[in-house]
């Protein structure tokens, strides 16, 4: 069973439910970022969608199968939720707070808000995050719920690492990982970036 919850940045643990398939428009856009192109989608109130999909065609495949009874409208007007992702990933001083849309399982939007809670800039395995939510032993399927975020950067699955230090996984590929981590460590030279990567 799939559940809309909305967050609320400011008090995380007052949330709505809602009817997944309660139709909403949704606006998109396609905005260029440190790490390439990126999909982005919200509703007039809240983020729902953040991707770096190989193809621009594939994220919106994929966000029509999140909200099937929504509409899509691809927007030009300046959304300020975005351009407060794009400018926290070029200067990531804090806590990245924004107000967003989860759509998954109940176990995985446990996953998802656990993930909201890893402080910024440090790093836990997915072992510790499997005890955070209070099931030690389902390590494999904490790390597919990591892999099913559809809120990139908001949702922090970069900041999950294998028990022996490893980067482990990433949806959106190793080296945007690496890149995210050492930059929110201050260890990343602020004009790299993965801008030539056409998606």
């Amino acid at each position: 069973m799939m559940e809309y919850i909305r967050e609320h940045p400011d008090d995380l643990d007052q949330i709505i439910t809602e009817n997944v398939a309660s139709p909403v428009t949704i606006n998109y856009q396609i905005r260029r970022g440190p790490l390439g192109l990126m999909l982005f989608a919200a509703t007039p109130q809240t983020l729902c969608y953040i991707s770096l999909p190989q193809t621009i065609e594939y994220g919106l495949c994929e966000l029509k199968k999140l909200f099937p009874a929504s509409t899509m409208v691809a927007s030009e007007k300046p959304l300020p939720m975005i351009d407060s992702v794009l400018e926290w990933m070029e200067h990531p001083a804090t806590q990245l707070a924004v107000p967003a849309i989860l759509v998954g399982t109940a176990f995985q939007i446990r996953v998802w808000r656990a993930l909201a809670d890893i402080p910024l800039a440090t790093t836990i395995s997915y072992g510790q995050l499997a005890h955070r939510i209070g099931q030690a032993n389902a390590v494999r399927a904490v790390g597919g719920a990591c892999a099913a975020n559809r809120l990139a950067i908001v949702v922090p699955c970069h900041r999950v690492i294998g028990s022996d230090g490893s980067l482990g996984g990433y949806r959106w590929g190793i080296e945007r990982k690496r890149w995210l981590l050492n930059h929110e460590q201050g260890c990343t030279d602020s004009s790299g970036s993965f801008s030539d990567i056409e998606n």
